[in-house]
């Protein structure tokens, strides 16, 4: 089962041993980051996290330290088992290890965080995946490849093609974190993959479409931004919502989704106008926790088309 934290997750602490076999060798995401303290910034600053093997053992101390009396142990790099052999986490540290190099100064920020927030959502009893929880979201094609060597043997991700190497992955809306689908779950539901991501998309279609009548009612020349929620890049996946920004630009209407949470959109009345957008695209892309991709496209009545670099 895979987790990808959402920003109103609640700080915790506690044994994560004392979980049920229902939890077992679940994989945990960071998504949303807020403000705690941590001792790993003097760690980073004499280079020792650099190496992805000292992070993974850093990680794996302050996992004991901050959840004592969890058993904790190093399955590879970047990799690690927590809990007894009755409910294992499997916890994948690539996203974080790479988020705190291109953030070092925010590394003590991000690995605390990781920290708490799995320490939370693995002790909240697993929330039941039903037709109303699901929802769409949008991730690169090299997620979706990770998703299907993480379940390799075991079940499928939910997944259909959008343009630009992106992909829609069908998700489930829980109250702490967005759980990504598997066939698994489709089989509970007795809906399939194509099923269940229309149901996703409608469950989401009122919430985005206000979304960006808010957008267009705030609109001002240049680049826009439209963030603040963990589902924002999901707006790809509806370009028949953005007819209306389309018909009010001057010009064509650019579109660009650099991060889970954040969607950027210009039009082409200015001579600078795709150079800006790239430029902004890259800006968030280098900060982003979750960046996903630099393409920008071009908005059609007939759907999205990849602007040309």
């Amino acid at each position: 089962m895979m987790m990808s934290q959402r920003q109103d997750d609640e700080d915790g602490t506690g044994s994560l041993s004392q979980l049920g076999p229902r939890w077992a060798r679940r994989r945990f995401l960071i998504a949303g980051l807020g403000l705690f303290a941590c001792s790993i910034a003097r760690a980073w600053a004499d280079g020792t996290p650099g190496d992805p093997d000292v992070f993974t053992a850093y990680v794996a101390d302050e996992i004991r330290r901050i959840v004592p009396g969890t058993p904790v142990t190093v399955t590879g790099t970047l990799s690690l088992d927590v809990g007894n052999s009755g409910a294992v986490h499997s916890l994948y540290l690539q996203r974080l290890f790479e988020v705190c190099q291109r953030n070092p100064d925010m590394a003590a920020t991000f690995v605390d965080t990781f920290i708490q927030q799995m320490a939370a959502v693995a002790r909240t009893p697993e929330p039941e995946v039903t037709r109303d929880t699901l929802r769409v979201i949008v991730r690169p094609e090299i997620y979706l490849k990770s998703e299907f060597d993480t379940l390799a043997g075991r079940a499928t991700p939910v997944a259909g093609p959008l343009p630009g190497d992106l992909w829609l992955l069908g998700a489930s809306d829980l109250p702490t974190a967005i759980k990504m689908l598997d066939s698994r779950d489709l089989a509970r539901l007795g809906v399939s993959d194509i099923e269940a991501l229309a149901i996703g998309k409608q469950n989401m279609r009122s919430g985005l479409k206000q979304t960006l009548e808010q957008a267009q009612a705030a609109r001002v020349p240049g680049v826009n931004l439209i963030t603040g929620d963990p589902y924002e890049s999901s707006l790809l996946a509806f370009p028949d919502l953005w007819a209306p920004l389309a018909k009010a630009s001057l010009g064509d209407l650019l579109v660009a989704v650099p991060a889970a949470d954040v969607v950027l959109f210009s039009d082409t009345d200015k001579p600078d106008a795709v150079p800006a957008l790239r430029d902004a695209v890259q800006t968030v892309m280098g900060k982003a926790e979750r960046p996903l991709a630099s393409t920008i496209f071009r908005w059609t009545a007939a759907g999205w088309v990849v602007l040309a670099p």
